[in-house]
């Protein structure tokens, strides 16, 4: 019998509590990041389209090849394991990697929020990290997690896959996604980006007064737009 939606759902099983709380301290940093830069509504679809979906696929069709080639009886693959959200924290950490090639300023990252190490390793760290001290964990999902969070981050998929900021703006003011946007904590597409004070055509010149705080005098605009 197929059981299609254990694509969606394996993050939620785990092979014990260590691992649980291991993946939570790697994954949590990355996904407050994601949900500032993306917004909440556009995390929460590439947390479970990029992140999970996508390398699921890929590890079933992986093993699957795997077990055609070498024969591998059906019994033997009850005992493979695709489970926890260490795949989440592999691919996040692509991703973050990449997102901040192009910022010089951001050279090292936290690993566990105590341990200051390169930007550029911390992928292969993480993924070290499962393989040596997480082995109920598998390097299969991590490398196809990896991988989809490469070709995201380097805008390489499908573009039906990667909805535009518009889509999840109305998303957001639909049905009961609109009940979500007025939480406290939700980050809509609206607020995402930092903003930059850009001057008018007024050339007056402002004359400070010490003490006394001068009002600014032009429009914000949030970068790219």
């Amino acid at each position: 019998m197929l059981q299609v939606h254990r694509l969606a759902v394996y993050p939620l099983a785990s092979p014990g509590l260590s691992l649980v709380i291991a993946n939570l301290l790697l994954s949590i940093t990355y996904m407050a990041e994601l949900e500032k830069r993306k917004g909440s509504l556009k995390t929460l679809w590439i947390l479970i389209c990029f992140l999970t979906v996508i390398p699921g696929i890929g590890y079933v069709f992986f093993v699957s090849v795997f077990a055609y080639m070498v024969k591998m009886a059906d019994g033997e693959l009850q005992h493979t394991l695709c489970a926890g959200l260490s795949g989440l924290a592999v691919g996040l950490s692509v991703w973050s990697t990449l997102e901040d090639q192009d910022e010089e300023e951001v050279q090292y990252r936290m690993l566990f929020g105590v341990i200051r190490i390169p930007r550029r390793l911390v992928p292969v760290l993480t993924i070290a990290f499962y393989f040596f001290l997480a082995p109920d964990t598998s390097l299969i999902l991590h490398i196809c997690a990896a991988g989809s969070g490469y070709l995201y981050a380097s805008k390489q998929l499908p573009a039906f896959l990667l909805p535009s900021d518009e889509t999840f703006q109305r998303q957001e003011q639909e049905g009961w996604f609109h009940r979500l946007t007025n939480r406290r904590g939700f980050v809509s597409v609206d607020d995402i980006g930092p903003y930059l004070p850009i001057s008018t055509t007024n050339t007056e010149p402002i004359h400070s007064v010490p003490g006394v705080s001068t009002p600014f005098q032009g429009q914000g605009t949030r970068l790219g737009d």
